[in-house]
């Protein structure tokens, strides 16, 4: 009787470190997931991320694996970086957030910037541009010199697309 628990015991035992084992080798197991090469900042389109390979993918042990870690490249597209994700930093659908399809935040990539002018119509012309159009921005200003004050204009922006052209109310 005391021989047959001994065997049922040394049964149950390599069962368990069996199982144990698998478990083990399984959390160590490599998983491939998506890393930021370098900063990419708040507000970049995952399309932009995607095309400009500002990923890499990597090798991470299973265990080390966040959650909702993206492996498919394909998974950027649509999507708006919500906060700034570090050079070596998994890439995560929390990291990222849906953006509206034509919506600003898709358009703009890598050092674009927008900006709101405001312009009435006696400073601007208002009715006769439209959004998609390209203008020239001045600025006009007074100098004070040695000969009294002098107007001057100039350049401050060339060739700007226009977004939105709000109606003259």
């Amino acid at each position: 009787m005391g021989g047959a628990a001994a065997v049922l015991a040394a049964i149950v035992l390599v069962a368990y470190l069996h199982s144990y084992r698998n478990s083990v080798n399984s959390s160590s197991a490599p998983a491939t997931v998506l890393v930021a090469r370098n900063l990419i900042q708040k507000g970049t389109p995952g399309d932009f991320i995607g095309t400009n390979r500002q990923f890499q993918v990597a090798s991470v042990p299973k265990k080390e694996l966040q959650g909702g870690a993206l492996t498919d490249p394909a998974a950027l597209s649509g999507r708006v970086a919500v906060a700034d994700i570090y050079p070596g930093q998994q890439l995560t659908a929390a990291s990222f957030a849906y953006a509206a399809p034509g919506s600003l935040q898709t358009k703009l990539t890598g050092a674009d910037r927008a900006i709101t002018l405001t312009v009435d119509a006696s400073h601007g012309m208002i009715g006769q541009i439209a959004a998609g159009d390209h203008i020239d921005v001045f600025i006009g200003f007074n100098v004070q010199g040695a000969g009294g004050t002098q107007p001057v204009i100039k350049l401050l922006m060339a060739d700007v697309l226009v977004l939105k052209v709000r109606s003259a109310d």
